[in-house]
């Protein structure tokens, strides 16, 4: 099975980025996002390639349970693939319907668990989303698309295992929209 969902910034041994510290320490950019003018490469080198980090993990957990990891630029293919490799992984689990708003162990040895949900953010200025389940111990991470007719650069923060922050731009500053998320945690 192939994956075309690809890391970014992964060649050479010094990549234009900033280390995780550097980066979590910008906390004006990180809350308001990018100012209009000239950006930093590093910067956004860094959103890009964590971005992309987690875009290659999903598609190679895709490949990995039989189903190809496809590029095509629709949701419907990426999140149909996704859902027939969380059941792959799962050995089909029985009488497990898959909603919009949902959450699947991927990994029981490892108690590696992936939720995924849709939503409208009412404000887009730091709207708490709650998941379905808490995780048990961490949230690892979460991954904010947009899912409306008007595309907004969409982020997350004040990560907990059970909730987050959701925040949606566009060139004019915060705003409402629809979104997608994808969260793992163990």
């Amino acid at each position: 099975m192939s994956n075309e969902f690809k890391l970014f910034g992964a060649g050479g041994s010094s990549p234009n980025t900033l280390s995780p510290s550097a980066w979590a320490a910008l906390t004006t950019l990180l809350g308001s996002g990018f100012a209009s003018g000239v950006a930093d490469s590093k910067q956004f080198n860094t959103l890009f390639r964590q971005c992309s980090t987690i875009a290659a993990v999903i598609g190679q957990f895709i490949s990995d349970n039989g189903q190809n990891a496809v590029d095509d630029g629709t949701i419907a293919t990426t999140l149909a693939a996704l859902k027939t490799a969380l059941q792959t992984a799962q050995g089909n689990r029985v009488g497990h319907t898959y909603a919009t708003t949902d959450w699947t162990v991927i990994d029981k040895a490892q108690g590696l668990y992936m939720q995924f949900g849709v939503g409208i953010a009412a404000t887009g200025n730091g709207d708490v989303v709650t998941m379905p389940l808490t995780f048990p111990n961490q949230n690892l991470g979460v991954l904010v698309t947009d899912a409306g007719a008007t595309p907004l650069a969409w982020g997350a923060d004040t990560i907990t295992p059970s909730t987050f922050k959701v925040y949606g731009r566009n060139s004019s500053g915060y705003a409402s929209g629809f979104y997608r998320y994808v969260a793992l945690g163990r």
